[in-house]
This record gives structure tokens, sequence and C-alpha cells, in this order.
């Protein structure tokens, strides 16, 4: 965790006491990022693996936000998040919503967009200028995520196994990692994914990053 992740949780953690909403972390580590994914999300260090509850059943919950180790964002984002779960029910309630981040000096952001033959592209920053609706991608990494209850509880398990797909032009099969294989098992759940682009937060590495 870097130290503005710190501050930032932090203050996430007054913001919500001192609105009276009920929360518990959840952090598990592993050498195996999906692994580390995978015991987080079923808050336990000796995982059943079997059970499709998230926080292995041990509480009930409305929404679970996923924050990467190495994000920098305020409690108004969070909000602002919440807010737009609540206000956008012309798309059936969504229940993934994801802030936006980009990846590093490239500009190049998390999400991924469907480029016509099965095959996800990365979107680049200034695709996100004008935009001020929440969109629907193919998919992103779960850098700053906010799922509702029941989107965990309908996938199977691992929640976080590595998916493959055939690159096109090349015919062979490569992985897509633990965050957007994640957002194919949800799609073939059943859910839409989703960004907001008008929450932006930032990418901690040698410098932040942000949209």
């Amino acid at each position: 965790m870097s130290s503005r992740y710190v501050r930032s949780l932090a203050e996430t953690l007054h913001g919500l006491s001192q609105d009276g909403i009920s929360f518990r972390y959840m952090n598990r580590e592993s050498s195996f990022v999906p692994s580390a994914r995978e015991l987080t999300a079923l808050d336990s260090d000796n995982p059943d693996w079997v059970t499709r509850e998230l926080g292995s059943g041990k509480f009930t919950y409305d929404w679970v936000l996923w924050i990467d180790a190495d994000m920098v964002w305020t409690y108004e984002d969070i909000q602002k998040l919440l807010r737009s779960a609540e206000l956008y029910t012309f798309v059936d309630s969504p229940k993934v919503i994801s802030a936006l981040c980009i990846s590093g000096p490239d500009r190049m952001t998390h999400v991924r967009r469907d480029r016509g033959d099965g095959f996800p592209e990365a979107m680049h920053a200034d695709e996100f200028l004008l935009e001020s609706e929440l969109m629907e991608v193919w998919g992103v990494g779960m850098a700053f995520l906010l799922v509702k209850s029941g989107v965990f509880e309908s996938m199977p398990r691992p929640w976080f196994k590595i998916r493959h797909i055939t690159w096109p032009h090349v015919g062979f099969e490569t992985n897509v990692g633990e965050d957007l294989s994640w957002c194919i098992s949800a799609r073939e759940a059943g859910h839409q994914i989703w960004v907001d682009p008008l929450v932006r937060v930032g990418h901690h590495k040698s410098a932040i990053f942000r949209p």
C-alpha cells in the first residue's frame, strides 16, 4: 500500500463513520494475485472453495467497493459512484460501476471495449473527455469498482479464475488477467459493466497518474 492509498482509506473510513454507514474492511495477501483477490472477497485466510457468498456468508451487505492498493481517491468519489447507481434507473439499476483511471504516462485507461471481433481493446483517456453519462463497456480493471450485492453470488467459483480468449489476427489464445476474467464471468451471469466517466481517481505508480 502506498502512503497516498492509506490516506485515502483513512479519510474514507472517517467519512463512512461520520455518515453512520456500517462497513467492513476486507484485505488478504498472496503472492498470486488471483488468490489474493479470491481470499479478500471471501474475507478468509482458510477459504471455503464451495461457497458463492461474498465474505463467506458472515455478513449481509448492499455494496462492495473494490479498491486496488495503488489507488488515490476521495470519499466524494465513492459518494458519486453510489449516486450514479441510484440515479441511472434507465439502465435497470446498474450493479457493476467503475470509476475511470489510467494505467500510466501513455494515458491508456483500464477500460476495455469490444472492437467488434470479440477481442477487448484498451481505451485512451481522451475518449472520455466529453462523456458525462454512464458507459457500458466490455470490461474494466478492478482498480475502483462498485459491485451490488448478488453479483458475486450469481457467479461461479473461483471468481477470479483467469480466462483465455483467442487473438483474432494470430489465432492463438492468451489470458486476459484475473480482473477482466471477472468481468467476463459477470457478463455471462447477466450483468453489464459500466464506467462513470465523471468519477476519476488517481493511479499511484512512480507518480500519480490521473485521467
